[in-house]
């Protein structure tokens, strides 16, 4: 927009504000430039909203040209208006923070509250059961059968006279040299072995646990954290595992004996067909062999298959150990989210001065029960893991920036659509404003705050706060002017309080403009009839003023032609 230098016979503004970063009792204002932009918006909004066709009793209209009037004074200079602003809203941000912070504490207390499932029966669930780990050792040991393939191995001229002194370990020596014992490495034992590391039974289980607990509603992170912990009081996992562990640890220390004593047993003792005077000896050490590899394999068969069975059960067990490492690292991200919801929420309720934040934890503390109360009784108890929230499998709990963020946003979707929309959140402004201040009153006790009461604590904030922006000096004169209105739904109570409320004692005029719905109240101080030299500022620096000019210094501009 461009304004002609030139201009004449009229004022080339009607009306001139003045706003400055200090307020008439010469304080600065704690958001001055802020202020002064919404005194600035208001002002406009006061110059363009049209008259309102109804006015309630006590209700004055704003008129410019009045106002421009009422402060201009003859034989007097130039006379400048300034107003103030002052506001009381609904703290919507610390509310919104501090029911999303109830919410997450209530959905974090359901899951360590949560009753743990049966190990036992989880361990069936996790494919861990007796029957689950014979068959996966069934399915890594070589088959037995193959034993038989031994006594073809070829043996050493020893005669069986020598043999009948010796013990097994020693017959077995004599008469292969360690290729027995070869054989059975290679062809069981390092079979076994390699089809336990292609079994991938860890990561099975970690699989199996996260979907079957971790991921489950029933169950959930904290659940699963204690399921997998070392806790002995506890009905857990790792409990059950360490049970079979020592239980298989014992039978294979057993086995391993009897193993032992059998090595340790003379051949002369043997029960096997020994032939008479007659039978050749090759056909009685072939008889003895048929007899020792099958009896000392066999056992030793059986030990592989328990040492194979406790390899499994150990590396559950360490799978479970870090799984509970995992888990209780992503529970401890669930619990620093609370902590940092908790204290954004306190840092928002501070913000909010005056009764204006009071009692807002418990008084919404105590609404966000009572709505998760009603919810759970219309959708149960798993109503958090609808598919519009948090979904059936889990996986947003799982821990990490992103996970965090998107389990922020299912609950607030939750909080917008479930728990904000109760009635129990739609009492007007002021009838929450005195319900949230009497929130932790006692039924007996007397000191409750009225409406009445209330309605004078903020009519007093409003005004305090309102003080113009401006610093005069002692402007108390005869030409002082002011006018004063409040921006709030008309037909609030409170409106209705102040509109009647020192009716026909009034010192300056009131009036309402009506903003329907709104969850607040502010006011506009309109003040005006002083000149420049009611100004502090100018009163204050003028002298410096005349002393520059008057040592040669020039502020002003020059006429054409004329150097500086």
């Amino acid at each position: 927009m461009t304004l002609e230098v030139a201009h004449a016979g009229s004022p080339l503004f009607s009306l001139i504000y003045l706003l400055s970063d200090k307020n008439e009792r010469g304080l600065f204002a704690e958001n001055g430039q802020k202020d002064n932009y919404e005194i600035i918006s208001r002002l406009v909004l006061l110059n363009n909203k049209p008259a309102e066709p109804e006015l309630g009793e006590g209700n004055e209209s704003y008129n410019k040209h009045q106002f421009t009037r009422s402060i201009t004074v003859d034989n007097v200079q130039t006379a400048f208006a300034t107003a103030g602003f002052s506001k009381v809203k609904q703290p919507k941000d610390a509310i919104a923070l501090t029911v999303l912070s109830h919410v997450y504490d209530d959905l974090l207390e359901r899951m360590k509250t949560s009753p743990l499932p049966d190990p036992a029966g989880l361990m069936e669930r996790l494919e861990l059961a007796p029957r689950h780990i014979l068959r996966s050792v069934q399915s890594i040991l070589p088959d037995g059968g193959k034993l038989d393939e031994m006594t073809g191995l070829m043996a050493t001229g020893v005669s069986y006279a020598e043999l009948r002194s010796m013990t097994l370990r020693e017959a077995e020596h004599a008469l292969f040299q360690g290729s027995s014992q070869a054989f059975f490495e290679m062809h069981f034992e390092q079979r076994a072995r390699k089809q336990l590391e292609s079994l991938q039974i860890k990561e099975k289980f970690a699989r199996l646990f996260r979907e079957t607990v971790a991921e489950d509603p029933r169950c959930g992170p904290y659940a699963a954290c204690q399921l997998t912990s070392g806790n002995e009081t506890l009905p857990t996992i790792r409990g059950e595992l360490l049970a079979r562990i020592r239980e298989t640890a014992r039978l294979l220390e057993e086995t391993r004996a009897e193993w032992e004593d059998l090595y340790r047993q003379r051949v002369e003792q043997q029960d096997f067909k020994k032939g008479g005077f007659f039978t050749r000896e090759k056909d009685r050490i072939r008889n003895f062999i048929r007899h020792l590899l099958p009896l000392v394999y066999g056992k030793r068969y059986e030990l592989l298959g328990l040492e194979m069975e406790l390899r499994l059960l150990r590396d559950c067990e360490q799978q479970a150990e870090e799984l509970h490492r995992q888990l209780a690292e992503e529970w401890g991200q669930l619990e620093r989210l609370q902590k940092q919801l908790r204290e954004l929420a306190q840092k928002s309720v501070k913000e909010a001065t005056d009764y204006l934040g009071k009692n807002i934890d418990q008084y919404y503390g105590t609404l966000v029960r009572e709505a998760i109360r009603s919810l759970e009784a219309k959708k149960g108890p798993l109503f958090y893991w609808e598919d519009r929230y948090l979904g059936q499998k889990a996986s947003i709990l799982n821990g990490g920036q992103t996970e965090s963020s998107a389990l922020i946003e299912r609950l607030s979707a939750l909080c917008r659509q479930e728990i904000l929309s109760s009635p129990l959140f739609a009492l007007a402004f002021e009838d929450e404003l005195l319900a949230r201040a009497n929130v932790a009153v006692a039924y007996e006790n007397r000191d409750v705050l009225t409406k009445e009461e209330l309605f004078e604590d903020l009519d007093r904030a409003l005004e305090e706060r309102a003080s113009v922006h401006v610093e005069v000096f002692h402007f108390s004169q005869k030409h002082r002017y002011e006018e004063k209105y409040f921006f709030a739904d008309i037909d609030s109570d409170f409106i209705q309080y102040v509109m009647q409320k020192g009716q026909g004692l009034r010192t300056c005029k009131q009036g309402c403009i009506h903003e329907a719905g709104t969850s607040g109240i502010e006011k506009l101080h309109l003040m005006g009839g002083f000149g420049l030299g009611d100004l502090m500022y100018y009163r204050n620096n003028k002298k410096y003023y005349d002393s520059y000019v008057a040592n040669g210094f020039v502020f002003h501009r020059r006429e054409k032609g004329v150097s500086i």
